[in-house]
């Protein structure tokens, strides 16, 4: 999860060793971190963490009045376990639906350090531990890869410059298709509820190496013109002005954008309405 660096970032790497409050809204976070030579508290966005991950934290340390001092994360890279004691601690925190300690332990055992391949990739193999049958094992297959998809995605929308509680937002509201309604669209980003500007999407669409004139690009453009006039108190925007400021911002010729209208004739009507 990549946001915008800073060169005065203090770096901090070590296990999860509990996760002691979390906001399932926002994905704010407080837990343990065992750097190996103390328990660190750290806080930030960091959503969907559990004991046992691996973690490489970018931020700032600060002293809070009641509870001391405690790392403040702004960048994280986060590994799944490795060892077999620390995939443990991962399976027994609730982080697999469906896995329990005791579960846990059966499959640690079993699989040792490559219990987590095994769940990737041969989940099949789950049913060899006692207490799993082929169908739980096939949805705990399903939850991994629900929480494989989630990491995936903040990567992805990380390098874009989103932040974990946007990509958190957009997760919840697409989940494993995210980053595929993304990277086909991306002015999804500006939709309510997901709070992102059309300048930002607009950026990363163009690091996509979306067309100027794409058709997205162009919906997304008379919307935020439509909008941003609106909200200026505008009840009445003239055809052809719309054209010639939506063309000046994006960059192309007002033509196409009447093109574009008598396409999607509906279009403007739709918007008006759910503006």
């Amino acid at each position: 999860m990549n946001q915008n660096t800073d060169e005065k970032l203090s770096e901090l790497r070590g296990t999860v060793e509990s996760v002691t409050f979390r906001n399932e809204d926002n994905g704010f976070t407080v837990l343990e971190l065992d750097n190996k030579d103390e328990l660190i508290t750290v806080v930030g966005v960091l959503p969907e963490l559990f004991a046992g991950e691996e973690l490489c934290l970018h931020g700032t340390w600060q002293s809070h009045p009641t509870f001391g001092r405690q790392f403040k994360a702004e960048l994280c890279e986060r590994n799944l376990p490795a060892s077999a004691d620390a995939i443990f601690r991962y399976l027994s925190s609730g982080a697999i639906k469906g896995i329990g300690p005791v579960l846990a332990g059966r499959i640690v055992e079993k699989f040792g350090d490559s219990a987590l391949e095994i769940m990737e990739k041969e989940a099949h193999r789950l049913a060899e531990v006692e207490g799993i049958s082929k169908s739980k094992a096939e949805k705990i297959a399903e939850s991994f890869k629900e929480q494989f998809g989630i990491r995936e995605a903040m990567m992805f929308f990380g390098q874009y410059g989103l932040t974990p509680a946007e990509s958190l937002r957009i997760w919840k509201r697409w989940g494993t298709v995210s980053t595929e309604k993304i990277k086909e669209n991306p002015y999804l980003l500006c939709s309510s509820g997901i709070h992102i500007s059309f300048e930002r999407a607009d950026s990363i669409a163009m690091s996509m190496e979306y067309l100027q004139n794409d058709c997205n690009r162009v919906r997304a453009g008379l919307t935020y013109v439509l909008r941003h006039n609106l909200a200026n108190g505008h009840t009445c925007l003239p055809f052809e002005k719309l054209c010639d400021v939506t063309a000046g911002m994006l960059g192309i010729d007002a033509e196409p954008i009447s093109v574009f209208h008598l396409i999607y004739h509906g279009f403007l009507q739709h918007v008006l309405f759910r503006l």
